[in-house]
């Protein structure tokens, strides 16, 4: 049912709706809440800024994007259309198609759709149903006016991207048809295509009648659907073909419009190998934050690793590029490491800047493993870092190295985002143990975020999926070809923190977190052959111990050490003396200390820190003469100009670090100790950088609660003085219980396009100017409409045309002229007014 009354601007009918329903759009469309919007007026423009569509636009399935496609044909940016209308008209366009039946959408499964759009504020209108939706049935006994009508939010039509539709075209090729074509042209066709694509679009020529030779470049191409004959000598590059010559990632020919559950299998044991992986991944951040804080890695002047210094990282890491790529990905992310100045600069300082630990770093290295891991996956969230791409080969033909500017890329969080959601798709696993992932990651994908999963290379997905998979959030089964995976419990808990953001949902993770990883261990089992297993994770403190006193052999959650005479030499050389080394294996060990690990202690100590060292500037000393004259006769000793003054006393001018560091590259142990005797550690603090903390983006983040409440006072506080003011000036109230009617007094301020108000062409006199006129040329593009165009010419003589609006972009207008089928180009800022044709 319409009315006499206008339909309703944007703004109006934002309005007239409850605050749970503004609400729900605000989640949806969390760009539009900062800072708060002042009335509903404001939220209206910040919800048609195109920016803030194209954001939308990829949050949403295949069918409710077909939705947008099919309501822009009918015209639903300029006037209102029925619910039935549209429906009418898909289930019309895929019958012709041949799509069978059970592939297509029902009535309910579009309206549900249109329910979708209007609660992400891309549509305005309301249904028959509970709370104006469209889905469900009416209990009013009169019609609401203009009820089951809505429009398109300006900007939306043509948000999508170029030569995108999902609806098929039963009068014209497929895409698939189209890329075959494409690699069937011939060189003259190619030129020919080209310059079509780098002049607009639209050209003219001869060849363009029915009756042209068929063997010539420009029939040829219309046959196979590469150019669109606009008249007899007037032809158009069609958006879809210029869009697969520029690479741009359109949907596939076989999207499903009818939504159905994703196919799944279970991955056994899918919760344990998440654990195993991240464990891993863990492991070798915390080595790299180690080496990185006591050998800063130095940049160049770029602010890129060299390949001589990534070398030495892989090689003292024993990891492959990859995984180094990917530490430092995580890290960069959770802002454990930055370029800059340390504190303290290396012994061997550059001047240049160095890729070191941040002051964070110390908190995640003194933090149990469980910490560790909830640090690194919150911190990735919202990354566009891109790891994998380090070592390839970028378009100069040069490798990309570590921090390059190109191993980031703008689109990964939104990857991340739709891979996340897609796997959050399947219902949870039979075993709390087993893991139901997705049979194929693309095909779910392909529907619920068609847009993403378009512009996404598979290099790209697969890369984003390596690295969820390393830091244990979702599980991947090699065994099959596709890309097949599921969400972890933690992967679980991720989600459920994008989606709420709030105290709550991050407790929840760390809860995940801690019962997928086994408890630490609580015992060390010591083997004659001096090794030491560790069943399970060490804690901090358990760990620091074992890495002073023995080299690691066998990373895992199940590791194995190794202790050596040089790893107890080492651990005494740090101050640890062998008492501490003895009481820490007799307080872990299962049973008795093997002898073998009794005895080499014992020899190491007896033989270590004899010599004895202070600052003179600093002096030697020791109890047996015999030694500290070996000592001075070394080449070691002669460098550093030692001087005997007592049997058992020597000095030196150098400093005593110097001294000993020289010392113990000759094979020499000293312990350095102060003036009471005191034994001290002379080892260099790991190098610092301060760095700012990172700022997490918001993108993937649902608003808080409170920020919308926020956002919903501040619209009700702004709409109160509006209608004040408007009542003050005897203005005409505007809007309705309903939200549906409105007046269209504030046209010239008021949001959004009505069809029967003035505003639709920005004035009572029916021309159109700025804003306006330019989304009526697109909307005449779009349709074939002719309009009067009102402009001036270089000499700033004004002129006005009937012209039929062919293409609009890149600040000019291409159009025909009907009456001599001329092609006429105008720039757009020389267009002073726009008229439609009555």
């Amino acid at each position: 049912m319409t009315s006499t009354t206008p339909f309703a601007l944007f703004s109006d009918w934002l309005a007239g709706q409850p605050d749970q329903f503004v609400g729900t759009i605000l989640s949806n469309r969390p760009d539009a809440l900062s800072p708060p919007p002042k009335s509903s007026q404001v939220l209206a423009a910040r919800l048609q800024l195109r920016a803030s569509v194209s954001r939308a636009l990829t949050k949403l399935p295949a069918l409710e994007l077909a939705c947008i496609e099919a309501a822009a044909d009918l015209g639903a940016d300029a006037e209102p259309v029925t619910a039935d209308a549209l429906i009418d008209y898909i289930l019309d366009l895929l019958s012709r198609a041949e799509v069978p039946a059970n592939q297509r959408p029902t009535a309910a499964h579009i309206r549900t759709g249109l329910d979708t759009l209007r609660a992400y504020g891309l549509i305005w209108g309301n249904g028959a149903g509970p709370r104006g939706a469209f889905t469900g049935k009416s209990t009013r006994k009169k019609p609401l006016p203009w009820q089951d009508y809505f429009c398109l939010s300006d900007e939306v039509a043509t948000s999508l991207p170029p030569g995108w539709y999902l609806l098929p075209n039963p009068d014209g090729p497929s895409r698939s048809q189209l890329r075959t074509a494409l690699t069937k042209v011939t060189d003259r066709q190619q030129r020919l295509l080209d310059t079509l694509a780098n002049s607009g679009g639209l050209g003219v020529t001869k060849d363009a009648h029915p009756d042209a030779d068929p063997s010539l470049p420009v029939p040829a191409l219309i046959n196979a659907g590469l150019l669109e004959r606009i008249d007899e000598g007037t032809v158009r590059l069609p958006a879809t073909v210029r869009a697969l010559m520029r690479g741009v990632g359109l949907a596939d020919d076989d999207v499903p419009l009818r939504p159905e559950t994703p196919a799944t299998h279970v991955i056994a044991s899918g919760n344990d190998r998440a654990a195993a992986t991240a464990w891993e991944t863990l492991r070798q951040a915390t080595d790299l934050l180690d080496l990185l804080g006591t050998n800063p890695a130095p940049t160049l002047k770029n602010g890129v690793i060299g390949v001589r210094e990534t070398r030495n990282l892989i090689e003292e890491l024993g990891v492959d590029i990859s995984e180094l790529a990917r530490g430092v990905a995580n890290l960069g992310a959770a802002g454990l490491v930055h370029v800059g100045t340390p504190h303290p600069l290396p012994l061997h300082d550059t001047g240049g800047d160095y890729f070191a630990p941040t002051l964070a770093a110390d908190g995640f290295l003194d933090a149990d493993l469980v910490d560790r891991w909830v640090s690194l996956t919150v911190g990735t969230r919202t990354s566009d870092a891109a790891p994998w791409r380090v070592d390839q080969l970028n378009e100069e033909g040069k490798r990309i190295a570590l921090l390059s500017p190109q191993t980031r890329l703008s689109g990964v969080p939104s990857i991340r985002e739709m891979v996340l959601a897609c796997c959050a798709q399947v219902a949870s696993s039979a075993s709390g143990n087993d893991v139901v992932a997705l049979t194929d990651l693309r095909e779910c994908a392909a529907y619920y975020y068609p847009i993403t999963n378009a512009r996404c290379t598979d290099e790209t997905l697969s890369g984003v999926v390596d690295e969820l998979v390393a830091l244990g959030i979702v599980v991947r089964d090699p065994g099959v070809e596709t890309i097949s995976v599921g969400l972890s419990e933690v992967g679980k808990a991720i989600v459920a923190l994008i989606e709420s953001g709030t105290a709550e949902a991050f407790d929840d993770l760390r809860a995940a977190c801690n019962n997928l990883l086994p408890p630490n261990a609580s015992y060390l089992m010591l083997q004659a052959d001096n090794t030491i297993v560790v069943p399970g994770p060490a804690s901090p403190e358990m760990e620091r111990m074992l890495s002073s006193i023995a080299q690691l052999e066998s990373p895992g959650l199940a590791s194995v050490y190794r202790v050596t005479e040089d790893s107890l030499r080492d651990a005494l050389d740090t101050g640890i003396n062998a008492a501490d080394i003895s009481e820490f294996l007799s307080r872990y060990a299962v049973g008795e200390v093997p002898q073998s690990i009794t005895y080499l202690l014992d020899d190491v100590a007896r033989r270590h820190g004899r010599l004895r060292g202070g600052p003179a500037a600093s002096f030697i000393r020791c109890d047996d003469p015999a030694l500290l004259a070996s000592f001075q006769s070394h080449q070691a000793g002669q460098s550093l100009a030692l001087r005997k003054i007592a049997e058992t006393v020597l000095i030196s001018q150098a400093p005593l670090a110097q001294v000993i560091e020289t010392a113990r590259n000759a094979g020499f142990s000293i312990i350095a100790e102060d003036a009471e005797g005191l034994v001290l550690d002379l080892g260099r603090a790991p190098c610092r950088i301060e760095a700012p903390a990172p700022v997490p983006t918001a993108r993937t983040t649902m608003p808080e609660p409170e920020r919308i409440s926020q956002a919903l006072t501040a619209i009700a506080d702004g709409n109160r003085a509006a209608e004040h003011a408007g009542s003050s000036s005897g203005a005409t109230a505007s809007g309705s219980t309903a939200g549906v009617s409105g007046s269209v007094a504030d046209s010239a301020t008021g949001t959004g396009t009505a069809a029967g108000a003035s505003a639709s062409t920005g004035g009572t006199s029916g021309y159109a100017s700025g804003t306006e006129a330019f989304k009526l040329l697109q909307r005449a593009a779009r349709h074939g409409d002719d309009l009067y165009l009102s402009y001036v010419d270089r000499n700033g003589k004004p002129g006005r045309k009937r012209v039929r609006p062919v293409t609009v972009s890149g600040g000019q207008v291409d159009a025909i002229d009907p009456a001599t089928s001329q092609v006429l180009r105008f720039l757009l800022h020389r267009i002073t007014e726009v008229h439609p044709v009555d």
